[in-house]
């Protein structure tokens, strides 16, 4: 997969150009159409009734009709796929929609037809018609797909000469056959069944020229007929009728022929959703998503439309974007708001008031539709976007109306009253309406019909003038006559019921850029499955003591199997099915269980005897599974087997040889079979393996000695223990052992002799004498250490001996060798305090250690008496601030000395320096900033109080060495005392001199905010007053006063109220006896406590006419200032 593939759980993707090459500008946030270019499907598979629907989604249903009164027109039968219609050759046909082929300049037909129809008419215009265009009531055509004579034939007068076509092929066999005929500018291309039989070069016109007018009574476009006027019908039958707006290529149409199904979008719609929701678009880089909105999915027709805002495309330039599916886990991003400028696909259970104002009643909106009041009788009746939009704007629109009568229809507005641009559907047309008049119908520009949806434009150019469109454009009405910028859109029903699907606007680029697939440029996602680690093990249990092999017989009733991640650099794995029975062909994904984790515990009952299998399947995000791979095979046993039966000795009796025989009969088990023996001799002795039934042993002692023998089978189950006992009075040998334990310069060797003696040890280095060491006390077991060796060296060494009759012996010699020298290892000095620190180390080997510490010298010194492997030890009474130098001495049990040493800096005490204050003067209250530094992080406190008095503290407790602290609401020109402190790392406290500070006078005056003002009448008639609540707030406390005047605005305040003397921050003072409908200038006053005095700025009320008490005005200011609650 490509490094740019924008999520790995999408299947496909492909590429679409964006095509600016003749652009004279660059275009940004444009909106392009991604769609098949369809306009009509015929199936024929609605097997009943009088109408053929198409499943395009354009709504263009056909009618089924007989020439005749009382006749019955074409017939529901089997098609070629599914349903079909036949046609009797005498009086059936039916009429199509009447935008399918509106003013389109290039365009497609495929329809499956079979005949055996041989037929021409008098002239080519009247031979029989598969698909044909005409003037209503007029024997002229405007083009006939036709069968001549039996052959595929053509006519058209899309030139000022008629043009006909013969394809000399014949189609009349009887047999289904697949008809495309193809138009791209002047040139005609026929094919049949796939396959193309020639071109033909016809006129430059385009169908619906100017004069055919092409309105409502002046055209019909059929199946069946073409020429009412002595034409023929054709006699047979079709099936899947296609219309495009555009020119198929010839993959398409081989395609349509070979399974009925051609895509511009390739093959989205057998790996999308069947609803589109994974649909997804990206920029060049195949990652950055693009936002889009989907008109149509409609996988059965084939057909979707998608609107997509493309990046940026500079000007004379071509780029590419992608289209992402095939994600079935994948929800819906579709969103119309995000793509075009503005946009409403009323989806919701009313009108959008953020994006409409409502004017007049009866608007409603359900299942997504919304339906206008009629505004004949009240043109209020409509609604207005809220926001305003700018010149080279595309408003699209799709919608209908329920008549088709004069003076009926649905208005489009971009502006409003007598400047605006407009459309009009009105009597089965839509009009482009003049900017002058609104009554005025500019020009005509396609034609509807009525309970049947229509999609038009408006096209409001920068610069003056607009386009009114319908059909996609297909044919535009142009008005110029004025320039009407920053408008609001309008929608409204006039004398008839209208109904808008959905509506949307978008930037108009003149010259737009064209939109094509590049063909062949769908690329896979992943399909690969994921591919097995080769690492895997399984063990006895999750503690993993027991390594387990596969194929092999094991005991544990619950093994335990892990294994690497599988790997997968496309999608990544999502898990596991896994199945652990006896069947080895089992499919994990049928038999097993889903799992995200790489490790599996048995959970089933295990029967002794029995092989199972743990098979598993890796399974990737885009659910690419791996073949089933059995990765373990488990033969279970845990059931012991039998021990030896009996075990016969030899020599019988007591017996000074020095070697016994023995032998017992074979046991057999019967599920994991004998893997062999185990012995001992004696109860402590070590465990051996022996592979068959005999073996030889020594004596271990004087007298009787005890050999014990059990069975083991190849599941590691072992029996009982079978016993002999046998009698040696040899002269002393070694029973048991020798053992050695090494040390760095010394080995100790251990051994059981069979009588007591005494023990030596003779050592060499090479054919070099070392050392002979040992104890002259008589003993069976034995014990000697040699020291004074070197470390890592290699040896050998003889053990000598004296029993108690002075008989003396030896063994053969033995190798050893010492162990590696010692070394003290993680020497660590943590600083617990500036007088304290703990030292700690571990060893390689124990020995015992001593500490050594000082300046300059080793003059201080702790001894640890005890052997250690590890020690971590405090030591305390140390200087602040100094470097000590630390030695560790270690001498281990066979007298190796090693040591080890470092350097640790101890930390100073905390101190305090450079304490300063000084006055903030923007603050309500007297506010210092006092200031310090300490010599090491410390927390922050300053205790302070009035001269004399007690003292206030406030902390920090962040570390820092600048401090700084505020103390706010001090009192004016007043002398305190303070001291500062601070607390280090280690619970060290450092304290400042005491001090003074001296706080100024208050001249800074208060800060008026929040003025609001109400007023109410009192008392009825001659006796009505007026009064004027005002209220406020300051940042401090003051006192409360207002003065007024008569009069908009002045600088004269003839009267003034009491001065409320209260300090307070919140204030309301009522002005009463004031004269209703009078203007007043107010202006609040207010002095702190430092005889600070702030006025506010003029305001200016006029007392109204309402009446509302006094006592209601002054709730409703407390409610405001205090948030009071709970009153009505």
């Amino acid at each position: 997969m490509a490094a740019d593939w924008y999520d790995s759980q999408y299947m496909y993707r492909q590429k679409y150009t964006i095509d600016n090459s003749s652009g004279m500008s660059a275009i940004n946030d444009y909106q392009i159409r991604v769609d098949e270019g369809m306009t009509a499907n015929y199936p024929f598979n609605d097997a009943s009734g009088t109408n053929a629907y198409d499943i395009s989604g354009e709504d263009q249903v056909a009618k089924l009709y007989p020439a005749t009164s009382g006749g019955t027109g074409p017939v529901w039968t089997t098609g070629k796929f599914d349903g079909g219609l036949s046609f009797d050759g005498s009086e059936d046909y039916l009429t199509l929609g009447k935008q399918v082929m509106y003013a389109l300049t290039n365009f497609s037909i495929s329809v499956w037809v079979k005949t055996n129809q041989s037929a021409a008419g008098t002239n080519r215009d009247q031979d029989p018609a598969i698909l044909g265009l005409r003037q209503t009531g007029s024997d002229y055509n405007e083009f006939a797909l036709t069968n001549y004579n039996g052959n595929l034939a053509w006519y058209d007068e899309f030139g000022a000469e008629a043009n006909t076509y013969n394809s000399n092929t014949s189609i009349s066999d009887d047999d289904w056959h697949h008809v495309v005929v193809n138009r791209s500018g002047t040139t005609l291309s026929f094919y049949l069944d796939g396959e193309l039989l020639g071109n033909d070069t016809t006129g430059s016109d385009i169908v619906g020229r100017s004069d055919l007018a092409w309105t409502t009574d002046s055209y019909v476009l059929e199946a069946g007929r073409a020429n009412i006027t002595g034409g023929l019908y054709f006699a047979g039958q079709m099936d899947e009728l296609r219309i495009y707006g555009r020119t198929l290529s010839d993959n398409e149409v081989g395609t349509l022929f070979a399974s009925n199904t051609a895509s511009r979008l390739g093959s989205l719609y057998s790996h999308a959703q069947g609803d589109g929701d994974d649909v997804r678009f990206t920029a060049t880089d195949g990652t950055t998503l693009l936002d889009y909105w989907v008109e149509k999915y409609l996988p059965e027709s084939q057909n979707a439309v998608f609107w997509v805002k493309a990046p940026l495309v500079q000007a004379n330039s071509v780029i590419d974007i992608y289209m992402y599916y095939g994600n079935a886990d994948a929800t819906s991003a579709s969103n119309g708001d995000n793509t075009f400028v503005f946009f409403d696909d009323f989806s919701g259970a009313s009108i959008d008031t953020s994006k409409w104002s409502i004017e007049g009643a009866g608007h409603t909106v359900s299942g997504g539709i919304y339906s206008s009041p009629d505004a004949w009788s009240d043109p209020r009746n409509n609604i207005t976007s809220v926001d305003t939009f700018s010149n080279n704007i595309q408003i699209d629109i799709r919608w209908k109306n329920n008549t088709q009568y004069a003076n009926n229809g649905q208005v489009l507005k971009y502006g409003t009253g007598n400047t605006f641009y407009g459309l009009n559907l009105h009597e089965g047309e839509m009009y482009a309406l003049s900017l002058t008049d609104p009554n005025i119908l500019a020009g005509r520009a396609a034609g509807y019909e009525p309970n049947r949806y229509g999609t038009a434009t408006l096209i409001v150019k920068n610069g003056g003038g607009a386009l009114a469109c319908g059909a996609y454009y297909r044919r535009c009405i142009s008005d110029n006559q004025r320039n009407y910028n920053d408008k609001n859109i309008m929608i409204m029903g006039w004398n008839t019921t209208l109904y808008v699907d959905w509506i949307h606007a978008r930037n108009y680029v003149a010259g737009a850029p064209s939109v094509a697939l590049i063909s062949g440029s769908e690329e896979l996602g992943d399909l690969a499955p994921p591919v097995f680690s080769e690492v895997f093990n399984a063990y006895d249990a999750p503690v993993k003591t027991n390594t387990l092999s596969s194929g092999q017989w094991h005991k544990y009733a619950q093994p335990y199997f892990e294994w690497t991640d599988a790997s997968d650099d496309k999608s990544g794995v999502k898990g596991y099915y896994v199945y652990f029975g006896n069947n080895p062909e089992a499919d994990p994904t049928i038999d097993g269980a889903f799992q995200s984790e790489t490790n599996y515990l048995s959970s089933i009952s295990l029967s002794p005897g029995e092989s199972y299998y743990l098979r598993i399947v890796a399974e990737d995000n885009m659910n690419n599974q791996t073949e089933p791979i059995t990765k373990f095979e488990y033969l279970f046993d845990n059931v012991a087997p039998d021990p030896p039966e009996y075990i016969n000795i030899s020599p019988i009796g007591c017996s000074t040889a020095n070697t016994f025989n023995f032998d017992w009969p074979l046991v057999i088990d019967a599920d994991s079979q004998l893997q062999g023996y185990q012995y001992r001799k004696g109860s402590m002795g070590e465990i051996l393996d022996v592979g068959t039934e005999n073996l030889a042993v020594t004596a271990y002692q004087e007298g009787d000695n005890i050999l014990y023998v059990r069975s083991q089978d190849n599941a590691g189950n072992l029996s009982s223990w079978q016993t002999a006992i046998y009698c040696s009075t040899a002269t002393v040998h070694v029973v048991d052992g020798p053992t050695v334990i090494s040390g760095p310069s010394s080995i100790t060797v251990g051994w059981v002799s069979s009588k007591m003696t005494t023990g030596y040890v003779k050592v060499y280095e090479g054919n070099t004498y070392i050392s002979e060491q040992g104890l002259t006390t008589y003993s069976l077991s034995h014990s000697v250490k040699v020291i004074g060796l070197e470390p890592e060296k290699e040896y050998r060494y003889q053990i000598t001996w004296t029993d108690q009759s002075g008989n003396l012996g030896e063994t053969e010699w033995f190798s050893t060798h010492t162990d590696s020298a010692p070394q003290i290892n993680n020497l660590e000095a943590d600083i617990l305090s500036p007088t304290q620190v703990n030292v700690s180390w571990d060893s390689t080997i124990e020995a015992v250690f001593s500490i050594e510490y000082g300046f300059t010298d080793y003059d201080s010194k702790i001894n640890l008496n005890n052997p250690l492997i590890a020690s971590s030890n405090k030591i305390s009474d140390l200087s602040p601030g100094k470097e000590y130098r630390l030695r560790i001495n270690a001498v281990s049990s066979d007298g190796t000395r090693f040591y080890s040493g470092t350097t640790f800096q101890m930390p100073p005490l905390p101190e305090i320096s450079d304490v300063g204050y000084e006055s903030i003067n923007d603050r309500s209250d007297s506010t210092i900033e006092l200031s310090w530094r300490s010599n090491v992080p410390t927390t922050s406190s300053v205790f302070y109080g009035l001269s004399g008095q007690n003292k206030t503290e406030i902390s920090k407790s962040d570390m820092s060495l600048e401090h700084t602290l505020l103390i706010e609401s001090l009192v004016e020109n007043s002398i305190y005392d303070y001291y500062v402190t601070g607390m280090d790392g280690y619970g060290n406290i450092a304290k400042s001199n005491n001090l003074t500070f001296e706080t100024d006078f208050d001249t800074r005056p208060p800060v008026i905010s929040q003025i609001t003002i109400e007023t109410s009448n009192v008392g009825l008639d001659k006796q009505d007053k007026a009064q004027i609540a005002v209220s406020w707030r300051t940042d401090e406390p003051t006192t409360s006063q207002v003065e007024y005047g008569e009069g908009i605005a002045g600088s004269e305040y003839t009267n003034k109220t009491t001065e409320d003397k209260a300090l307070t921050t919140n204030h309301l003072v009522i002005i009463p006896d004031l004269t209703p409908g009078k203007p007043y200038h107010i202006r609040v006053i207010s002095t702190d406590k430092g005889n600070n005095t702030t006025l506010s700025k003029d305001h200016t009320v006029i007392p109204g006419d309402v009446p509302r008490s006094a006592l209601q005005i002054i709730l409703n200011t407390f409610t405001r200032l205090f948030g009071w609650l709970g009153l009505n």
